[in-house]
């Protein structure tokens, strides 16, 4: 198992961008905390701030789809969102 450390330099260069969970939605990548007994990924969705145990994970999007395509996610994103990706 991870130390919180180790997830939180690995959430890094992917904090507040767009990411697909392990439920295979688009989110943004807010944090990552301890809980009582699990760490936990913090996203935020369409539906608001949302905590998923580090036993899953999430695909980062950014410097893995073509940036053309990235910036346009972000844009659609930042258009419908309070908090914005980048």
């Amino acid at each position: 198992m991870a130390t919180l450390g180790e997830l939180k330099a690995e959430l890094e260069p992917f904090k507040n961008t767009l990411v697909i969970d392990d439920f295979d939605t688009v989110v943004r990548l807010v944090d990552v905390i301890d809980g009582e007994d699990d760490y936990y990924w913090v996203y935020d969705s369409r539906k608001g701030i949302y905590h998923s145990s580090c036993v899953g994970g999430w695909i980062p999007l950014k410097g893995f789809i073509q940036q053309e395509k990235y910036e346009r996610m972000v844009c659609i994103w930042n258009l419908n969102n309070i908090e914005k990706a980048v």
